[in-house]
C-alpha cells in the first residue's frame, strides 16, 4: 500500500546554528542565496580545513579495539591487585601496629600511612601509565605488563603455616 503524499509545501525551520547544504542545482533560482557563516567553529582550529570540513588527520587519534580490550583486562587486573593489597593491609594491621610501636610516634605514623597507602600503588601505576604513555602503545603495553609483575600482592599468595 502506497503512502499518500501531500503535495503542499510545508514550512520548516532549523535550530540555531544548523545549516542545510545541498547541490546548487537543487535550489530554486528565484530564491536569494544567503551567505553561510560558521560561528560555532573556533578560529584557528587545526582540526578544521578551510572549507569547514573536518580534517581526518588533524583530529585526536583513536585507540584500536585491541588496545581498548587490553586496557580493560589490565584495568581489571589492577583493580584485583588493589583489592588484594587492601586485604593484606587489613590482615596485617595488628602485626604492623606491634612492629611500628618500637619506632617512636613519628615513625609509627609514617609506617601506618605507608602501610595503608600501599594498595593505591596499583591504581597510581595504571593511571600514570595510561596518561603518560597513551600515544605510544608499545611502551604502554610494556609498562602495564611490568606493573602487573611488580605489583603482585605476594603476601596474599604466600600461605603461612599458622
Amino acid at each position: 500500500m502506497r503512502k499518500k503524499s501531500n503535495a503542499e509545501a510545508r514550512e520548516s525551520t532549523l535550530a540555531s546554528g544548523w545549516v542545510v547544504e545541498g547541490d546548487e542545482s537543487s535550489t530554486p533560482s528565484d530564491a536569494p542565496a544567503e551567505p553561510q557563516t560558521d560561528e560555532a567553529v573556533p578560529a584557528g582550529d587545526p582540526a578544521i580545513e578551510v572549507g569547514g570540513k573536518p580534517d581526518p588527520d588533524g583530529g585526536p587519534e583513536q585507540a584500536s579495539n585491541a588496545v581498548l580490550v587490553l586496557l580493560g583486562v589490565f584495568g581489571g587486573l589492577y583493580a584485583l591487585y588493589t583489592w588484594g593489597w587492601f586485604v593484606v593491609a587489613k590482615a596485617y594491621a595488628d602485626f604492623n601496629t606491634t612492629v611500628a610501636a618500637g619506632s617512636g610516634s613519628f615513625g609509627q605514623v609514617l609506617q601506618q600511612i605507608l602501610f595503608w597507602a600501599a594498595p593505591f600503588a596499583t591504581v597510581l601505576w595504571f593511571l600514570s601509565a595510561v596518561l603518560f604513555l597513551r600515544r605510544r602503545a608499545l611502551w604502554l603495553g610494556i609498562a602495564l605488563v611490568l606493573g602487573a609483575v611488580i605489583l603482585v600482592p605476594l603476601p596474599m599468595l604466600v600461605v603461612s603455616a599458622q
